[in-house]
Parts: C-alpha cells; structure tokens; sequence
C-alpha cells in the first residue's frame, strides 16, 4: 500500500468514526430516562451520517482511484449502526412515554395513542387610573395598583385520537375552575361532542384564549359574554374547515362548577364562515354569528369596568336611577335573548375586527329592556407578522414572531393597535349608564408563549343622570407581562 492510499485511508476512518461516536455521544434532551435511544432522533443522524460519508467519497475518488479500502471500512461501520438499531428495535415498546418540550410540558407514547400536556399561564398586570370627577361620580377612588390578573394551571390531552380532556384551575384571586370536559372526535354525522365545564361558544373574542387577544382585556360588550358553564355541545367544522358550528345546552354554574339554582339553563349557538382565506391565513374575511336563549335569569344585573381589572366599575343595572327597589338589587327577567354578530378581516400585518352584541330582556318589571355595545378595533405588525387564524375554532391563535427576541438578531413581534368600544346600559326602568372606551395597544412579542403589553386607554362615562354632553372622562395606563406554557 502506498503512501497515497495509507493517508486516503487514515482521513476516510476518521470521517466515518468521528460522527459515529458524536452520535451516540449525545443523546437527545427529549429522551425520557431508561427509554433507551429516541429511534427517530436516531435515524435522522444516521441519514447526516451517510450523506456526509457519500461526499467523502466522491471527494477521495477524485483525489486517488483506489477506494476500495474506503468502501470496506464504510460497510463494517453501517453494519454496526444496524446491529445497535435492531438490539434497540427489539426491545421498543410502543407505550414508552416521551417528554418533551413544545409551547409546554408534553407526555406522548412512542406509538402516538396518548398524548397529554401540562400547561399554564402567568398575566401581571400594572395599572396607573386619574379622573376626579368619575370619583365623585362614583363616591370611590381610582387607585394605582398590581395584581396577578391570571395565575392558571391545566392538563390535557387526546386518548386514541377518539377523546380529548382538559381540566384547567385559576389561582389569581380564588380558586375557580375554568375547564373540565371530556370531548368526544370524529362522530358520524355531528362531529365532536363535548361533556363538562367549558366556554359556551359565543362571540369571536370571547372564543380567542386570553393568551392572544390583542388587548389586555376584552371590549366592553364582554359582559353579555357567558363564558364558562356546565353543559353538552356538538360542534363540527364544513367546507374544508371554511365553515364552523356549535351548538349546546348549558346550566348557570358558579366557580367550582355547580349548577347555581333549578330552572337556569340556556341554549347557545354560533356559526362562523371565511368566504375568503389565501395564503394560509395571511389574508381572510371571517364572519360570524351567535345566539343564546337565557331562561329564568331571576337575579340579572349587568355591571362593566373600563376594560381593566383594577378599576371599580363604571356602570352597572343594579344602581339604576328611578328604579323601585332602589339602588344595588337585581331584577327578575323571565328570560333573555343575547345576539351577537362579529367580523374579521385580515390583510397580511393589518387586521380588523369588530362585534356587537344586544341583550334582548324579557322582563315586565325591568320594561324589557334591549342592553347593547360594540367594538372596533384595529391592529398592525410593525415586525411583518400577521395573526393567526385558527380554522378549527373559528378564532384566533398564538402568535409566533419571525425572529424570536435575541435570536438571529431578532427582536420579537411588535404590534400596535388602537380600539374604540361602547356599552348602552340606559335601558328600560334599570338604567345603569352609558361607557365609551378609546383604547391605544402596544404588544411586544419576544416569543411565541411571552409578550409584554402596554394598554393607554381614556374612558368617557356618561351615568344614568347625566344628560347631552355630561360626562366624565378617566384615563388609564396598564402594563402587563405574560407568560404561558
């Protein structure tokens, strides 16, 4: 053997062996202690690993036309890769658990039948409110202040790809429950079946997670909202998921879930549509609708803050003037009618969007009153990213930055945005004021599950009593941090 062919031999051993051991070397951070080798991790590397030995090859026959030595080596080398696999095929199981990390903690089985997650979600906020004559208004101070606004935990998860479950606790003020439901996929004819405690599907930021609403809190009309209750719902999606439905029966619960009182219940129902979505969502029209039958709602009051969770509330039913039972009772109302319609529209990093909802109150004590609001709101990506939409749920997703803070350079997403929202409470004999919200945003995303939020928001008070262009102004600054896994 010459010279040559020695030295030819000697660097093809080294290429060979040197990311052989660097495979095995290093095993996977997602690997579960005693789970033996992660095979697909596995198989990746060895697919680096043989490409990598195919260009050396072709670049030592290049340089000398004997590589048969070369090609003996490389096939001992492949033939001990096989043999590891196999030991370790032989002993797979495919219910061995997975853990890895993916927005959250996650537990799989290598043969994908279980899955599940833990999860949370951190919201701080800080809050700095001024407006003297909203005070005397209201005979109460607005005082600066810091709160854990949301302090959730959940688990979750999907059995066979058959039933989902989740069941979510919130810590901030007092231990309430949010979610605990089992969901029933893929059945003939209705679709998905859903059994517990959950969100009665109603309005489009209502159905947005708390995690990617794009202010700090929810519009104005969010107090008609009905949120989480205990009932049954069938939803499904057509059209290629250009199309959603759900439909439920649900009972008034309190925070641990319990039906309040016999005779409560309601029956609530939404469709959504997108008569236009390109480019995976970057451009899209969303249009929907909702309603809810309310029946026996014999303590109704409707009260509301000025979009931030500090502040007392500015208008409310029960503190009505000219009402006969005086101030800080609910009336009894045979039922109410709640009809919501809302509109998205999203043209790459702009989006719009805007709902009203009316609350239609079958009650001769109260005159049957028609209690109302709206919002529009506006938001643009100073970064060139665009909010996701989530097709499934007719609503909308996390939002992942191009650059993640730090990353490549990167400095997350930045979005402003800017909302005007108003309620009508002056209804009927329970009048309970008129609020109107301008509201300027700014979110800075520094990754998919983190973003600090700055909310500036001047809000215009107009109470039962006050009359043409009496009203009292307050402005409000809020800060929060946020953090979810």
């Amino acid at each position: 053997m010459s010279f040559r062919q020695l030295l030819t031999l000697l660097v093809a051993m080294a290429v060979i062996v040197v990311p052989a051991s660097q495979v095995f070397a290093q095993e996977p951070d997602t690997t579960p202690p005693d789970s033996g080798i992660n095979l697909v991790e596995e198989v990746r590397a060895l697919k680096t690993l043989v490409f990598q030995q195919q260009d050396e090859i072709r670049k030592l026959k290049a340089a000398s036309g004997d590589v048969a030595p070369v090609a003996s080596a490389l096939e001992a080398q492949r033939e001990m890769i096989r043999e590891m696999i196999k030991d370790e095929s032989a002993s797979f199981k495919g219910n061995d658990m997975r853990v890895y990390w993916s927005n959250g903690l996650r537990f799989d089985t290598r043969d994908g039948n279980v899955k599940m997650a833990i999860g949370g979600r951190m919201m701080y906020d800080f809050v700095w409110m001024g407006g003297s004559q909203v005070e005397r208004r209201l005979g109460t101070d607005l005082e600066d202040g810091s709160r854990l606004r949301r302090g959730r935990l959940h688990a979750l998860g999907t059995l066979w790809d058959d039933v989902d479950f989740k069941v979510e606790f919130d810590f901030a003020t007092a231990l309430s429950l949010k979610d605990a439901y089992l969901r029933f996929n893929d059945l003939p004819a209705v679709g998905k079946l859903t059994l517990g405690h959950f969100k009665e599907p109603f309005g489009l930021e209502e159905m947005t997670s708390s995690r990617n609403i794009t202010f700090m809190e929810r519009g104005l009309p969010s107090v008609f909202n009905p949120a989480h209750n205990a009932g049954i719902m069938l939803a499904d999606t057509l059209f290629d998921q250009r199309m959603t439905w759900a439909a439920g029966t649900f009972m008034t619960a309190d925070n641990f879930g319990t039906a309040q009182e016999d005779g409560r219940y309601a029956f609530t129902t939404r469709v959504t549509g997108l008569p236009w979505y390109e480019e995976k969502g970057r451009k899209l029209l969303h249009l929907g609708a909702a309603y809810s039958y309310r029946r026996g709602e014999d303590m109704l009051r409707y009260r509301q803050r000025p979009e931030v969770s500090l502040s007392p509330r500015f208008v409310d039913t029960a503190v009505g003037v000219g009402s006969a039972l005086g101030a800080g009772t609910t009336f009894d109302a045979d039922a109410s009618n709640l009809i919501g319609t809302e509109m998205a529209l999203v043209l790459g990093s702009f989006s719009l969007q805007a709902e009203f909802v009316a609350d239609a109150v079958d009650s001769d004590l109260a005159d049957d009153p028609m209690y109302k609001g709206f919002y529009v709101q506006a938001s643009y990506f100073l970064t060139g990213e665009h909010r996701p939409y989530k097709k499934s749920s007719g609503s909308f997703d996390r939002v992942k930055p191009l650059k993640n803070y730090r990353q490549d350079g990167g400095w997350g997403a930045w979005e402003a945005a800017a909302r005007y929202s108003y309620l009508d409470l002056n209804q009927g004999r329970f009048q309970g004021g008129r609020l109107a919200n301008t509201t300027l945003g700014l979110n800075w995303y520094l990754y998919p599950n983190m973003r600090i939020m700055w909310d500036y928001t001047h809000a215009r008070l107009a109470h039962a009593l006050a009359t043409g262009g009496d009203v009292d102004p307050a402005n409000i600054f809020m800060m929060r941090l946020q953090f979810d896994f």
